[in-house]
């Protein structure tokens, strides 16, 4: 069926809730609204274009997992607000500057040792990072550079993009490849 927003809207994800086809595929568009998952245990956040997407999960310890690979749209917003929102091997690109706030952590980790899946964040060109919360990487192979977390600009050989960590922000490191010309 078809979930019709007239106007701005907020389709909240909420408790138990398994997120998967239609938000898998590319016939999921938000348009001016907002999807917020607000879960109390760990969930996966589906693939799809969306507008705002609100990371919301509580307590701190709640994980929502990237489904996918997914690029976000120039003009969207992404709001990590509480809990951890893991990248798990796949790749985001975020077309607009972001925060992770305090409380809130944003994870890259490689748990595979295959040298090819390390999850990778693409920042466009001249946006930004904020941490005021936490940014955590990992990997199983500290060794092999292939497995570990990227960080990088869209045209990591010209342009660049900025991150910050405020004073409240943390930044735990177990390998991570950070290619930013800057």
């Amino acid at each position: 069926g078809t979930l019709d927003f007239s106007g701005v809207g907020t389709l909240q994800f909420t408790g138990s809730c398994t997120v998967s086809s239609p938000l898998a595929s590319t016939s999921f568009t938000a348009g001016s609204g907002a999807v917020r998952y607000a879960q109390t245990s760990d969930c996966s956040v589906g693939v799809g274009t969306y507008n705002i997407l609100r990371i919301n999960v509580s307590p701190a310890a709640t994980v929502a997992t990237l489904g996918g690979s997914m690029t976000l749209p120039a003009l969207s917003v992404l709001d990590l607000l509480t809990g951890t929102f893991d990248l798990g091997s796949v790749s985001l690109t975020c077309n607009e500057s972001f925060t992770v706030a305090s409380g809130a952590t944003l994870r890259l980790r490689d748990l595979t040792n295959d040298g090819v899946s390390a999850p990778v964040l693409v920042i466009a060109d001249t946006k930004s990072v904020t941490v005021n919360g936490t940014l955590q990487t990992s990997t199983v192979d500290p060794d092999d550079s292939a497995d570990w977390p990227t960080i990088r600009s869209a045209t990591p050989t010209t342009d660049r993009f900025g991150f910050t960590v405020s004073s409240t922000g943390t930044v735990n490191v177990n390998g991570l490849v950070f290619n930013s010309p800057n």
